[in-house]
């Protein structure tokens, strides 16, 4: 683990991982046993980090669960999950429905040990190294690099697809979830709501990542993914109006500016010092906030 000098973490992260730190407590004992049953070895009792890129020991965290989160870049609503082997090999997991959002299960994807150990020693052309506090570490004992992989509802036979196996597990019921059948059950989604008005519905359909790095970040990084978004507009007739006066608006100044630059370009009429209002006309301006009333805040959002 490495941290940024200097470190802040906002307020907002904050409240982020709290209910999802929450949903881990609650189903440890299922993320635990989907490690397990992919064929990891995860520790039981505390959280063991590397601290520092040139760490060679292990750091106990004694008053911590044993599942680590690990941030995309600073302070981002989006991370992967893991817990560090007691072989050295760190099972990673990726928490989505209920981790995230209300509904669903609590969804945790495992890659399978196997696929993960061979593609990691396949891609690093180097079949003879050994997992040490989750690097994977080459013969000479100084080279090393840190192995991550995802597949989400990606079957490992997918042309032109990573070749490794997950399986999506309920982390409350610790059971099987089968999304072969019923895709759309284990797919993640997240509804966001713009002043009431415009509503973003985002699907990911799946997704397949490899990143093996050094401690300088170089290395193999491949990243596919599809995803579904879903924009709906519940306005009414004001929001209608305000949109259509809003657009006769730039239209308007659209023509002005069109025939100022036409009138300069073959020397009709000179390009004077002006702003696009006064162009418009100044009675534009007159009328605008009346037209546009209490529906400023939502052509602020719409444009």
């Amino acid at each position: 683990m490495v941290r940024s000098d200097p470190q802040t973490t906002m307020k907002d992260t904050y409240a982020y991982y709290n209910p999802i730190c929450s949903t881990i407590a609650l189903t440890i004992n299922g993320i635990r046993h989907a490690c397990t049953d992919q064929g990891y070895l995860p520790v039981k009792d505390s959280l063991r980090i590397n601290v520092g890129t040139d760490a060679t020991h292990t750091t106990e965290l004694t008053n911590a669960l044993p599942v680590l989160i690990i941030p995309y870049w600073d302070n981002p609503a989006a991370a992967r999950y893991g817990i560090p082997g007691e072989d050295g090999v760190f099972c990673t997991v990726m928490l989505y429905n209920q981790y995230i959002r209300p509904g669903g299960i609590y969804q945790v994807v495992a890659i399978n040990r196997s696929d993960f150990d061979s593609k990691t020693r396949l891609w690093l052309n180097e079949p003879h190294g050994t997992w040490r506090n989750g690097w994977y570490t080459f013969p000479d004992g100084l080279t090393r690099y840190y192995s991550h992989m995802q597949n989400d509802l990606r079957s490992k036979d997918q042309p032109k697809g990573l070749g490794v196996e997950a399986v999506v597990y309920d982390g409350l019921t610790e059971s099987i979830v089968d999304c072969t059948s019923n895709p759309t059950f284990c797919q993640s989604q997240q509804l966001m709501i713009w002043e009431s008005v415009v509503l973003h519905k985002a699907t990911a359909l799946w997704a397949e990542c490899v990143c093996i790095q050094d401690k300088d970040r170089n290395g193999l990084m491949w990243y596919s993914v599809q995803n579904q978004d879903t924009i709906t507009f519940r306005g009414g007739l004001r929001a209608v109006v305000a949109n259509l006066s809003i657009f006769g608006l730039l239209l308007r100044w659209s023509i002005a500016l069109l025939a100022a630059w036409r009138g300069y370009l073959y020397y009709t009429s000179d390009w004077h010092r002006c702003g696009i209002g006064i162009l418009a006309c100044s009675d534009t301006f007159v009328w605008l906030p009346l037209l546009l009333g209490s529906n400023i805040k939502l052509i602020f959002l719409c444009f």
